[in-house]
């Protein structure tokens, strides 16, 4: 048993002690309508007055036919249609107008952004649906990769930054042997120092003193210059490795935060049809001026099908352009 604005019966509206009035029917596809209203008095006597005399429908006469009939008498090519196009078209922009995202942010929240909008045109032209059988088995497995998407990130950053740690030690063992392979060779430099003082006063030869001297302190210079390459080296090491540690994080942070938020969006839009006001009640134009705005492709959020159908927004703009430009 459904019904539409025009077909409502008495059983199907409350009025409550407060002056709102309470709407409770089966819409299109059995989906089930409750909203509550305030309305203006004038309106809510007639809506009184209707009830108490219903024979059948509240609106005794009025058919949708009769109400396209006298809109267009309003103004010609009024309709329904026009209405819901601009509330629609309204909502979206408001939503979209109202979100802080940047150009600067990642594609997965403009769209989400974008669907956000959608849904709010949804909600305000009532595309209410029946919750599909497979919402909660969808569901279900989206939250379960999300888990598993958690702790694949865990693993993985723990095992980046164990490695980092055992590069740490490997290289503060590697710095402590060659620096006190430098101090042994430091020290008995200094000994062969003192020796060829010893010879000098002694009056012995020192020529083959000063050349172990001169092997002994070109061998030092080459240590040094091996504990610097090494201490440089690992800082260039620990820099890239950091970096890596650091691509990881903002890697699996971003897929983690897209699932979140197709869940969420899954969440929200669970009993509404948003493909009829994009495809039938939405301005394309806001999306696409949108879009230009936060450097996103309107083409991103809207289907092939719906991509053809307004191929015209461009062809718009670039006529535009053109214009300006002769």
């Amino acid at each position: 048993d459904t019904v539409g604005a025009s077909t409502l019966r008495p059983e199907h509206i409350r009025f409550n002690g407060d002056g709102t009035v309470t709407f409770n029917f089966l819409g299109k596809d059995s989906v089930p309508h409750t909203f509550r209203v305030k309305l203006p008095k004038k309106v809510v006597r007639n809506l009184k007055e209707f009830t108490e005399n219903a024979k059948s429908t509240i609106f005794e006469g009025v058919n949708s036919k009769r109400v396209s009939e006298f809109l267009d008498e309003v103004m010609s090519g009024l309709s329904a249609k026009v209405f819901r196009t601009c509330y629609a078209s309204e909502a979206v922009k408001k939503s979209l107008e109202k979100s802080t995202v940047k150009p600067e942010d990642p594609e997965y929240v403009k769209k989400y952004v974008a669907k956000m909008a959608n849904l709010e045109a949804a909600k305000v032209c009532n595309h209410r649906r029946a919750i599909p059988k497979s919402w909660r088995s969808s569901l279900e497995k989206k939250k379960a990769r999300l888990e598993a998407l958690k702790k694949r990130a865990k693993e993985a950053q723990e095992r980046l930054t164990l490695k980092i740690e055992e590069r740490r030690a490997r290289y503060r063992e590697m710095l402590r042997r060659r620096e006190e392979r430098l101090e042994e060779m430091e020290k008995k430099l200094e000994s062969y120092q003192r020796l060829l003082l010893e010879r000098k006063e002694q009056g012995r030869p020192v020529k083959a003193l000063k050349k172990r001297i001169a092997l002994k302190r070109k061998a030092i210079t080459r240590q040094r210059q091996s504990v610097r390459k090494l201490k440089s080296r690992h800082v260039e090491e620990m820099k890239r490795m950091r970096e890596r540690l650091k691509r990881l994080r903002q890697r699996y942070r971003a897929a983690i935060e897209k699932l979140r938020l197709e869940i969420k969006a899954q969440r929200e839009t669970r009993d509404y049809n948003l493909g009829t006001s994009l495809k039938s009640y939405i301005d394309p134009r806001i999306y696409y001026e949108w879009g230009r705005e936060v450097d996103y492709d309107w083409k991103r959020y809207y289907p092939k099908a719906l991509q053809r159908k307004f191929s015209w927004v461009e062809a718009e703009e670039n006529a535009l352009m053109n214009l300006l430009k002769s």
